[in-house]
């Protein structure tokens, strides 16, 4: 099933959950599905993350670069407006690669686990009781694996993307979605020199997590007319976001 294809089904996936799960979240069903359906310009940090799953995945990298390294000629918007898939630069194709290759070598058991012949890789699952879907990157003996990129992958780095991301969140939709799952982790690769890879278990977030969802998954029920509900806002004061930005 494509992308597109997947977004459109209409069971619940854990993206729609996470945009009623903040406190200041306001959006309706509808808006929550036509944000998810609606195609996004793939961000820099995007197209690296599509290449690193994909050789996490088979293995290597079967695609080619683009061949400008800018679209200000003619020549070039030309080409630019044929291409029907992603647009990859030579400097992301390498990135991916060295990504994959810090894998090999500093973690050769999840290397090897992805290349299980026994592992299940892009696993769809459709929770017909509970109306709930997911898309696992690798599953293997009952554990859920997620493959994420980060520019920096210090302890309070990998914290803040868990918390910025909703990857709690993320945690326990999969959990709650794939009755055959035991547990869910996340192996998070440095998208930058020196490509360090840290494994970090989903279950001291899920909790966490399992609570973020269960309000999400209400408000979604609440608002599933597509009524959206009146806020009061104190003029006098400015919520600012305290976050830099996380590479997915």
């Amino acid at each position: 099933m494509s992308d597109e294809q997947y977004f459109a089904h209409s069971y619940l996936n854990a993206s729609t959950l996470k945009m009623f799960a903040g406190p200041e979240s306001k959006f309706s069903k509808r808006q929550a599905l036509h944000k998810l359906q609606t195609p996004r310009e793939p961000s820099p940090a995007m197209s690296l993350g599509s290449l690193f799953h994909q050789i996490m995945e088979v293995g290597y990298l079967d695609v080619e670069p683009c061949p400008y390294s800018d679209f200000r000629k003619k020549e070039a918007r030309e080409w630019r407006d044929r291409q029907t898939g992603p647009i990859y630069t030579q400097a992301d194709i390498d990135t991916a690669k060295m990504m994959a290759e810090s894998v090999k070598l500093t973690a050769p058991q999840i290397w090897d686990m992805a290349r299980s012949s026994f592992a299940i890789r892009e696993r769809e699952v459709y929770n017909d009781k509970k109306g709930l879907k997911c898309k696992e990157d690798l599953f293997l003996d009952g554990e859920i694996w997620d493959w994420k990129s980060c520019r920096a992958i210090t302890p309070y780095d990998i914290r803040r993307a868990c918390d910025f991301f909703a990857y709690d969140l993320q945690c326990a939709h999969y959990l709650n979605t794939d009755e055959d799952a035991e547990s869910f982790n996340f192996v998070f690769v440095q998208s930058e020199a020196p490509f360090e890879v840290v494994i970090v278990p989903g279950a001291p977030i899920l909790e966490r997590g399992q609570q973020k969802w269960d309000t999400a998954y209400r408000r979604y029920n609440e608002r599933m007319d597509g009524v959206l509900e009146a806020v009061v806002v104190d003029p006098s004061w400015e919520q600012k976001e305290t976050f830099e930005e996380v590479e997915l």
